[in-house]
């Protein structure tokens, strides 16, 4: 457009010099019709340029001016959205601190699952967070041969359990503990029939079928029902069948591979139970050695730790950890395991009588758990290898049905020490990958045996039969009328505990 403003400009002063030509010496008329002639056609041109520039101008004009309205309109749109989004957020903000406020009044109450923990861990968690306790706490007595025992975790892992459920524990003990452990529950000594009358406990509870025996007749001779918590190396099955018939004994819990098919008709009083752990103690560690080999147990000729020691000679890229308890039965073991390491050149670190948190920390932070048994007592369900597992160590056991169906594909088993030898040298090539499978392996395989998810019958039940049981027939009668016309709040109770 300005060039033709300019063209313009120049037409117009060549018109008005051709007139001032004109003016000194020729005719208007003939100098208008020469110079008219010659730009009229330009002219009618540059006023079609012209007016075609217009025209683009306005178009110009049209489009700004639209795209100036659509611009306004996007901003007044974006302004509502941005709007309602700081509203959002400002909802968003108070709901958060709402619930961080009722958080922080339920966090003594709340059971967080973590994932960064063992699954058992989780699993026992969420089981504890959604579990009704019962209306009255049941009284257990613990009648043991020694307590407080270093090696004795399966006890205080139940007594931890039944305490969490609201039960009321005391244990009574015929000896001190060798190797003394630590428990803060009230301890009785003495006789067990004065325990019996100080605490009047509603249950007596013992481990091991041949202390069963002992226990149960002075359980009886004060009224006392009798719960047994069978194990393994004192396992017979006529012995199992004997404590089924005695009237005092109210329940014995097997390891279920250990009970014969028989045995478990419809009434009996022998229930298959796994062995349990404490998964708020036995988790994976942060970090992990893949090289570090660990056992732990009871100086005692049965658990093969000689095994363990010649094993370790034969992998010298691993280090070999053995937390070792002195027995009262082989007091002389333990300084043999001593000397045969020496005599090896000390493959082994030998821990002896390691408090358990320390022996816990050992196995978050090992690769293996090799565990040595010599076979010559009835394999049970290892609880040191359950706790390593759910540690996260690769489980490496002897090789008997047992513990095949034991270990559940989670880790290897061996009949001869040179087999468990390439075990562990085979690891040495293992990828990060296939660690973190056999880790993960190891974990998931125990996350129903925690102690709380895999508890006895209820003692409420078990009390309430043995009183049913001490009734005349009037009162038993009386009872079940009561019980019919008011809705027995006992019954009830059992139930909700059954579902």
């Amino acid at each position: 457009m300005r060039r033709l403003l300019t063209l313009a400009a120049r037409l117009a002063g060549e018109i008005r010099a051709s007139g001032w030509r004109v003016a000194a010496g020729k005719s208007v008329r003939h100098v208008v019709g020469r110079a008219g002639g010659a730009f009229r056609d330009q002219t009618d041109v540059l006023e079609r340029q012209l007016q075609q520039a217009r025209e683009e101008a306005a178009q110009l004009r049209d489009a700004f001016e639209t795209l100036r309205t659509s611009t306004a309109a996007d901003q007044l749109e974006w302004r509502a959205y941005g709007s309602q989004v700081e509203e959002l957020q400002r909802r968003l903000d108070a709901q958060t601190e709402a619930l961080r406020a009722t958080l922080a009044t339920r966090s003594e109450a709340i059971a967080w699952v973590s994932t960064q923990e063992s699954l058992a861990l989780a699993t026992t968690q969420v089981r504890r967070k959604h579990a009704r306790r019962p209306p009255d706490s049941p009284r257990v007595l613990y009648a043991c041969e020694f307590f407080p025992h270093l090696t004795e975790t399966y006890v205080t892992t139940e007594i931890a359990t039944l305490r969490r459920l609201g039960a009321k524990i005391e244990v009574y003990t015929e000896h001190d503990g060798p190797v003394p452990g630590v428990c803060d529950v009230p301890v009785h000594r003495g006789e067990l029939r004065d325990a019996i009358a100080r605490f009047d406990p509603d249950i007596v509870h013992v481990h091991y079928l041949h202390r069963a025996f002992h226990v149960g007749p002075v359980a009886a001779a004060s009224g006392r029902p009798v719960t047994v918590r069978a194990h393994s190396f004192e396992f017979t099955p006529e012995r199992l069948a004997a404590l089924a018939t005695r009237d005092e004994i109210r329940a014995v819990f097997q390891f279920p591979h250990l009970i014969p098919p028989d045995a478990l008709s419809a009434g009996t009083k022998i229930h298959p139970m796994t062995c349990c752990f404490d998964p708020e103690l036995h988790y994976p560690g942060e970090h992990f050695d893949p090289r570090v080999v660990v056992r732990s147990g009871t100086a005692n000729p049965h658990k093969d730790l000689p095994l363990f020691i010649r094993v370790a000679a034969k992998c010298p890229n691993h280090r070999f950890v053995l937390s070792a308890c002195w027995s009262i039965g082989y007091p002389d073991h333990l300084e043999e395991l001593r000397a045969l390491n020496r005599s090896l050149g000390s493959p082994v670190e030998i821990r002896v009588n390691e408090p358990h948190d320390r022996v816990i920390a050992l196995t978050r932070q090992a690769g293996i758990h090799l565990h040595t048994f010599r076979m010559t007592e009835p394999y049970g369900m290892p609880v040191s290898i359950v706790e390593a597992m759910a540690a996260g160590c690769y489980p490496i056991s002897r090789h008997n049905p047992a513990s095949l169906a034991f270990l559940a594909g989670a880790g290897a088993t061996y009949e001869t020490e040179d087999q468990a030898a390439a075990l562990i040298r085979a690891t040495e090539a293992w990828s990060a990958a296939e660690w973190r499978a056999a880790r993960l392996r190891a974990i998931e395989r125990w996350p129903a045996r925690a102690a709380d998810s895999r508890s006895r019958p209820s003692p409420h039940e078990t009390r309430r039969r043995h009183r049913r049981a001490r009734l005349s027939r009037h009162e038993v009668d009386r009872e079940a009328g009561r019980g019919a016309a008011t809705g027995d709040s006992r019954n009830r109770s059992r139930r909700r505990i059954e579902a």
